[in-house]
């Protein structure tokens, strides 16, 4: 009994994290400045984008982190019907995603410079 106690404490402590992408460092993302960064600094400070593309001329360069925590609920593989539990037993977690967008003129010149976070529950 005591077994089986023990691996039903194991399963509610049980949790998994993922992250995609690579963590933007904010002290090199400070350092970029309109009208005087190049394409060139971003990509030292930074490092190559998760997406580039162009559009009428003005080059994007976006970078991307997310990061998945989930904690798993041993509850929610239970049949709900057993239980009675209903949508109290599902799982829970947090998403975190921080995008860094760096637009640059033709000229490959900074022109703008977004960065939004966002933490949600999936």
């Amino acid at each position: 009994m005591k077994r089986y106690a023990l691996c039903i404490l194991a399963l509610f402590l049980v949790g998994c994290a993922t992250a995609g992408g690579r963590k933007i460092d904010s002290s090199a993302a400070d350092k970029i400045k309109k009208g005087v960064s190049t394409k060139e600094d971003v990509v030292a400070l930074l490092g190559k984008p998760q997406l580039e593309s162009e559009h009428d001329g003005i080059s994007i360069f976006t970078y991307i982190y997310q990061e998945t925590q989930v904690q798993l609920n041993p509850l929610a593989l239970v049949p709900i019907n057993t239980l009675g539990m209903g949508a109290s037993a599902q799982n829970s977690g947090t998403r975190k995603t921080d995008k860094l967008t760096v637009k640059f003129t033709p000229d490959g010149v900074v022109s703008d410079i977004s960065r939004t976070k966002d933490n949600s529950n999936p």
